[in-house]
């Protein structure tokens, strides 16, 4: 019987995930881990992170209040006051409405929130995970508005010193509206004396969906991504 013919070894075929060294073999021949992908596939998606890294990076994660109003002011130039319109830009899921919310209830009186993406008990999810305090959460009165029409009449018919729009782009459908609607923002803002907050989103470019009109208007314009806030070109740590 012939005996059987072995190919060479490929020393660095396989990919750790725990040490992620390169090994021909499982377990690994560096930290004896039974965790392994081929390397081709490694190449192709992210690089591998051991569940004690993520564990780590969760814990880096800040525990205080992601904003304050004190710092929202010092993030915008002192430019936050009465009569101001503020704009908060970033990509879906990168803590507009976290920071807008946290902001909102550290203002001490009455805010409008005028939610034209989320539902009420999505809202309520946000509240609860920043642990805002009850009589926080009695002073902030949601109100469902999916048009630049109902959220105008939601508008005239409130007395709150504080509006926040949740966002520009779920309540306007073209360019137009929105220059319309951003200029008629900023004279509201002037004219009836309060702070008006408005979310917007971006597109790939990092640039304001649509005209960008809202910015133009805006008293001071915030970027966010992550827990980072970007104000001016200048880059901020809430919470940090």
């Amino acid at each position: 019987m012939e005996p059987t013919k072995v190919g060479k070894v490929d020393k660095r075929a396989l990919l750790c995930l725990t040490c992620g060294k390169p090994t021909p073999i499982e377990p690994c021949v560096r930290c004896g881990a039974r965790a392994s992908v081929p390397r081709d596939f490694a190449r192709k998606g992210a690089p591998p992170q051991s569940l004690l890294d993520i564990c780590r990076e969760k814990r880096r994660e800040p525990e205080e209040p992601l904003v304050t109003r004190s710092r929202l002011f010092a993030a915008c130039g002192g430019r936050v006051d009465r009569g101001s319109l503020v704009t908060v830009g970033g990509n879906r899921g990168e803590g507009k409405t976290t920071l807008a919310l946290e902001a909102a209830a550290s203002f001490g009186e009455g805010v409008l929130w005028v939610d034209g993406e989320m539902k009420a008990t999505q809202l309520g999810d946000v509240a609860e995970r920043l642990k805002l305090r009850p009589a926080a959460m009695r002073r902030i009165e949601r109100l469902e508005a999916r048009t630049s029409k109902a959220t105008r009449g939601a508008m005239r018919a409130s007395r709150r010193g504080i509006v926040v729009i949740d966002s520009f782009h779920a309540v306007t459908r073209s360019d137009a509206e929105r220059d319309e609607f951003a200029e008629w923002l900023h004279k509201d803002a002037a004219r009836e004396g309060r702070v008006i907050i408005v979310l917007t989103r971006y597109s790939k470019d990092g640039t304001v969906r649509g005209s960008g009109s809202i910015e133009y208007w805006g008293d001071a314009c915030l970027a966010v991504e992550g827990f980072k806030a970007y104000v001016d070109g200048k880059c901020r740590w809430f919470g940090g």
